[in-house]
């Protein structure tokens, strides 16, 4: 978390730097969110809370530690839903955090180009819950991907596949028929509700409706690990 910090104090300061140097219209749509909640940062962390999640099932699969667990609570749909709800609340805290930390350092670095916002202005608020539900979103997918493969290696690479590069690709394809897909991915909804009211410039382009946003934040969660307990229930261990 340190170098998230970092990492929006550095894009602040460079932002600062470069400001004079950006044409009118993008000096009048730019502001604390690029340093605050810029796309590359946010990823990385959507595949760190997710490789956290997938690693909380797929380790004890390895370690062989998942038979003693299941021995002491047979019930195996209790025990994955138990580590989502554990890994996905300490991820989004530690979301939030960032979010908050992140908010006011990107704030301090640039309040000398008179950009001047509060935690109460509109689309602040929804820029950092999102932030925060995001890494716990991506918790709980990395719980029920790891659920599914119960592969170390397999379930992080799928993990960095589904949370990060996948938006990346459908980005690199621009528009057209694509768009119906990546506006479903869990990234294309935080870069969404992260905006402000569209006032902050984001990579992606064709985002989904806040409402669509909010709704794949709600059916990532809850279709991955609904596959994972039916999955979980009817093989051996």
């Amino acid at each position: 978390m340190a170098g998230a910090v970092y990492n929006s104090w550095h894009t602040g300061q460079i932002d600062y730097a470069a400001f004079p140097k950006f044409p009118k219209s993008m000096q009048q749509t730019f502001g604390v969110y690029h340093a605050a909640f810029n796309l590359p940062l946010w990823l990385l962390l959507m595949a760190w809370a997710g490789t956290v999640g997938a690693l909380t099932v797929a380790g004890e699969h390895a370690s062989g530690q998942i038979r003693t667990t299941l021995t002491a609570v047979p019930a195996r749909g209790r025990v994955l839903l138990a580590k989502a709800v554990v890994v996905s609340a300490v991820m989004a805290m530690l979301g939030w955090l960032q979010a908050l930390i992140g908010y006011h350092v990107a704030q301090s670095s640039m309040a000398g180009r008179g950009f001047h916002l509060k935690l109460s202005d509109q689309g602040v608020g929804t820029a950092i819950l999102s932030s925060g539900l995001v890494l716990g979103v991506s918790a709980a997918v990395g719980v029920a991907i790891g659920a599914l493969i119960r592969h170390v290696a397999a379930s992080i690479v799928t993990v960095f596949v589904v949370l990060m590069f996948l938006p990346l690709v459908f980005h690199s394809m621009g528009g057209g028929g694509s768009s119906d897909i990546s506006q479903s991915l869990v990234a294309y909804a935080w870069s969404r509700l992260s905006q402000t009211d569209g006032l902050q410039p984001t990579v992606f382009t064709d985002l989904p409706s806040p409402a669509h946003a909010w709704t794949v934040f709600a059916l990532w969660p809850l279709l991955t690990m609904c596959a994972a307990v039916v999955v979980m229930r009817r093989r051996d261990v």
